[in-house]
């Protein structure tokens, strides 16, 4: 996953640079804006990557509990001293 961010950060550091070049700007202007626009992307793909995941729990999440309402695990008091316990079924 590592190799793929870095790929599409330098595409769009090169695409950047193209774009800067043909607009006229200095040589030190188009390295130093293609480097941000590298940097943007890295930062864009990896927070995009971990709203993503913490979406996806908050999902998980939410469907265990609705399931769990659903069908509620009957409590089993036959165990003494442990106090009740969830038996599936």
């Amino acid at each position: 996953m590592n190799k793929t961010i870095f790929e599409i950060a330098a595409l769009a550091f090169c695409v950047s640079i193209v774009m800067f070049g043909a607009q006229g700007f200095s040589l030190i202007d188009v390295v130093s804006r293609s480097f941000l626009v590298f940097v943007a992307v890295v930062v864009l793909i990896i927070v995009g990557l971990m709203a993503a995941l913490v979406i996806a729990e908050r999902v998980k999440r939410t469907s265990e509990r609705t399931e769990e309402q659903q069908n509620p695990a009957r409590k089993d008091y036959t165990t003494v001293g442990k106090g009740p316990q969830t038996v599936t079924r």
